[in-house]
């Protein structure tokens, strides 16, 4: 039997990044001193570095993972960071809704709009995670009001570059349908105690906008 040991991580660096702090990088990352190395290992924790810049608006940051062999059987990693200008969300447009206004629509997300004062907090950065969970918020607003076949498209972002600073343009189509209302309600099957008592306790009632979340509930 031939053995030959997988070469192991002595040490780990940054370089280069200024507006995240190490521990905070570290924190995201899943390699440490003694994991054994290989190059994938390498790639998915400079992927962990980006998605950590991305989660604070910085969206084209640039991470190259660099090994130094200290011998054989131990390598130094080394990341090295290219930082970019921080990209916030300056314009939101929202089409093909009728049923609520795009204002309130915009109201309802959690990603906004940046204005004067949002340079103090988080307040207008994008961040993709939060719009995925918009469309979500939207989509079950939706379904509370019987437009149970509404569509959302993939919001379409534009990233618009200036030397100075970066600004994103999000574009979000909506396609609302027929809005429904709820037939008959029964109950049928097995039924454990009274049935009428179980159809007095439902959300959905008979001639109601039918609700889905509501009837995920009643279920």
């Amino acid at each position: 039997f031939v053995v030959k040991e997988k070469p192991r991580v002595v040490s780990v660096a940054l370089v280069g990044n200024r507006r995240l702090e190490d521990k905070d990088l570290f924190k995201a990352m899943s390699v440490e001193v003694g994991s054994f190395y290989n190059k994938a290992l390498g790639e998915d924790n400079a992927d962990k570095i980006r998605a950590a810049y991305r989660a604070k608006g910085y969206l084209t940051v640039k991470v190259t993972p660099e090994v130094e062999p200290v011998d054989a059987q131990n390598y130094r990693l080394i990341y090295r960071i290219e930082e970019t200008p921080r990209q916030y969300i300056t314009d939101i447009r929202i089409a093909g809704t009728h049923v609520f206004t795009e204002m309130e629509l915009k109201r309802m997300m959690d990603s906004s709009e940046v204005d004067c004062f949002d340079w103090i907090n988080d307040s207008g950065v994008y961040d993709e995670e939060k719009i995925n969970q918009d469309l979500r918020l939207l989509t079950a607003r939706y379904l509370q009001k019987g437009y149970v076949r509404v569509f959302i498209e993939k919001p379409k972002v534009t990233l618009v570059r200036f030397p100075e600073y970066s600004k994103i343009l999000v574009r979000m189509k909506v396609t609302e349908g027929a809005q429904y209302f709820t037939g008959k309600v029964d109950i049928e099957g097995d039924i454990l105690g009274d049935k009428q008592r179980l159809l007095d306790a439902l959300g959905v009632k008979p001639g109601a906008v039918f609700n889905a979340l509501l009837q995920n509930q009643d279920t």
